[in-house]
């Protein structure tokens, strides 16, 4: 049986547990979390392994999503977030980086890898060489030079950057929770936002970069008034590693505002979590009953 199958098997087990439970009275065997579209297990090639975060970044799959949402999301907003984290790690000219450049003033492009010690090495194409002119021009790089360069560019658009970044945190938190409560049509703007960033502003200000090097990676429950929901906790890597926390609110809460009330608190002080680290929250009825109850309460 492959891991596909498996992860399959298992969610169609947790979906028969919420049917149970009243919960939904959908007779799929499986739903795409993003798009939320049925399947069966004879249209399991229509699914495909999720990562989350993306591969690029050190994540893992942790999830089925239909073939169409993620190929959709591969192609226009995973690519952001990525290229956001080089544009600054670039910038920064950290020890192990690598980059396309371009040094105008030769006309002449190149690789350029950042050392030990801040030591810059230049690489240029050998079929730089065969043309005169730009063998002439790189007659004049000498040691101890300064020259002027140009990074690739890198295309990087903030809302999309976002999507990626809550895509992330969505899927991670369907691994924890399933389909315990994330069927609500009150995260629609979510899934819709995932797919179709230019369509809508909402999410905005739904994350941050934190710097607590003790809280480990997962999904925690807010109890607080002002922004009761689930935090996402999630670790990207290129060089550097960045922590990300991502506010997902629950059904009850006002989207709008409970979002400006997790810009403005302070995580560990006036935002207090408590980590969500069963390991059976997609089998056995009773937590999953628990849960959904304490999503749909203010108390």
């Amino acid at each position: 049986m492959t891991n596909k199958e498996k992860m399959f098997d298992a969610y169609n087990q947790h979906l028969n547990i919420v049917r149970g439970l009243n919960i939904t009275n959908r007779t799929d065997e499986y739903i795409c979390p993003i798009c939320l579209q049925g399947f069966c297990k004879d249209d399991i090639d229509q699914l495909s392994l999720e990562d989350a975060p993306q591969n690029a970044l050190g994540g893992k799959k942790i999830a089925l999503t239909c073939r169409k949402c993620n190929s959709t999301c591969g192609h226009t907003i995973d690519s952001h977030l990525v290229n956001s984290i080089i544009f600054y790690e670039n910038k920064k000219f950290l020890t192990g980086s690598e980059r396309k450049i371009r040094i105008p003033e030769l006309d002449i492009n190149g690789i350029l890898k950042v050392k030990n010690n801040n030591e810059k090495e230049l690489l240029i194409p050998k079929n730089y060489f065969k043309s005169s002119i730009h063998s002439e021009c790189l007659k004049t790089l000498v040691a101890g030079k300064e020259i002027g360069i140009q990074d690739k560019s890198q295309i990087v658009k903030f809302h999309y950057v976002t999507a990626a970044v809550i895509k992330s945190a969505y899927i991670i938190l369907f691994n924890k929770t399933g389909y315990t409560f994330l069927l609500d049509e009150y995260y629609n703007a979510i899934r819709k936002y995932i797919v179709a960033p230019e369509t809508i502003t909402r999410p905005k200000g739904m994350w941050k970069i934190i710097k607590i090097s003790n809280c480990s990676d997962g999904v925690y429950l807010s109890n607080s008034k002002k922004c009761r929901g689930f935090c996402i906790i999630y670790t990207v890597s290129k060089i550097q590693s960045y922590k990300i926390i991502t506010y997902i609110p629950s059904p009850l809460v006002k989207f709008e505002d409970a979002i400006i009330s997790f810009q403005n608190l302070k995580i560990g002080n006036d935002l207090l979590l408590q980590k969500l680290d069963s390991q059976s929250l997609l089998v056995n009825a009773d937590e999953i009953k628990s849960l959904r109850e304490w999503t749909y309460s203010d108390k």
